[in-house]
């Protein structure tokens, strides 16, 4: 989903690449594993989400270098289990209808 970035406290950088109702998929520049609980900060422009998921699937499809950032190689499945946003931003209530504040 084109606009919308991430931060991972652990172990890094996000690209979320598919959003949606339930969860995400992400690009990450280390590894997770299945059954592990991630907590993300969400942007999209001057918006903010908090979210908690859990890893539901992780793998190693290609290694993707952008200039001043360290390499996102690890393709992860994450399922939303707690969502805090800002409610600033119209797309939070189109994408987190469930969890809207």
């Amino acid at each position: 989903m084109p606009g919308i970035e991430g931060t991972l406290r652990s172990p890094g950088d996000v690209r979320v690449v598919d959003l949606s109702v339930t969860g995400l998929s992400a690009e990450l520049a280390g590894e997770v594993k299945p059954g592990e609980h991630c907590f993300l900060e969400l942007r999209h422009g001057r918006s903010r989400a908090m979210v908690e998921t859990v890893v539901k699937w992780s793998r190693l499809p290609r290694i993707q270098r952008e200039e001043g950032r360290p390499p996102l190689a690890f393709l992860t499945g994450m399922a939303f289990v707690d969502i805090d946003h800002d409610g600033t931003d119209p797309l939070w209530e189109c994408i987190l209808p469930e969890q809207s504040a």
